[in-house]
């Protein structure tokens, strides 16, 4: 007859044992979603050019959640390369007095300011060989999404940092696609109250790509700002293998 400490000792390998086995197969999703980022990038790299159409729907709103500006922007997007990228502004509308008003030529007499790039989300950094170690990996389940079979899991960095983000992350099951993304940063910067980043990525010609990015964030800034801004960032028209002018990814 079995006894009880033989059972508890039992227990605690089985205990041992599956913990080992789930932190095996985080290492090899993670590995495999690590594979296929640079499996696709290596893919675009043959393609050459490409481009797209990116729609900007901004809302900013005052401390009592009252709209006090709203605008749309169009943009066609030309990318060569990583750090070629060309933004040439289509239309431009500002919600103003309870109508919209087109500011599309005003907005392209504008002197050209380059994008502020901020703390930005890289999931190729966070699943990287060497970043990997500064995170932890949760397995949460199996969802659905669309019409993908997906892996939730859930990350959060060991050290909690301005530019390290936490948050759930669903890619495909077989070929481990970054499906969608809710991240928030693991620690505010000054004067955000609160910021949440949705990502959702779908398949254009065989290669996945943002198709929606949310951004949500409570900001206050002592006197001079307390409220929220929304931003709404949608990604349409893929086309690929463009040739674009040298001339375009100049300095401006």
């Amino acid at each position: 007859m079995t006894d009880k400490k033989t059972i508890l000792c039992l227990f605690a390998v089985g205990c041992l044992y599956i913990n080992q086995s789930a932190a095996q197969n985080i290492d090899r999703i993670i590995d495999n979603i690590y594979k296929r980022i640079i499996e696709q990038e290596s893919q675009l790299d043959s393609l050459g050019g490409y481009s797209y159409r990116q729609t900007v729907n901004f809302k900013k709103l005052d401390g009592d959640g009252e709209i006090d500006q709203q605008s749309i922007r169009d943009f066609l997007v030309k990318v060569r390369s990583k750090n070629q990228r060309y933004r040439e502004l289509v239309s431009a509308k500002d919600f103003e007095d309870g109508v919209w008003i087109d500011v599309t030529h005003s907005e392209k007499n504008k002197k050209y300011k380059p994008e502020s790039q901020g703390h930005q989300f890289s999931l190729t950094e966070m699943v990287s060989p060497e970043q990997r170690i500064m995170y932890r990996f949760n397995f949460i389940g199996r969802d659905t999404i669309d019409r993908y079979d997906t892996i939730h899991l859930f990350v959060e960095p060991i050290e909690e940092s301005e530019e390290k983000f936490a948050g759930d992350l669903w890619v495909e099951k077989n070929q481990f696609n970054l499906v969608k993304a809710i991240l928030t940063p693991s620690e505010n910067p000054t004067g955000v109250e609160s910021l949440m980043m949705i990502f959702e990525m779908r398949p254009f010609n065989a290669y996945w790509f943002p198709q929606i990015i949310i951004f949500d964030a409570r900001i206050s800034f002592l006197i001079f700002f307390k409220g929220a801004l929304y931003s709404e960032i949608e990604f349409s028209d893929y086309r690929f293998n463009q040739t674009f002018a040298d001339s375009l990814f100049y300095a401006r």
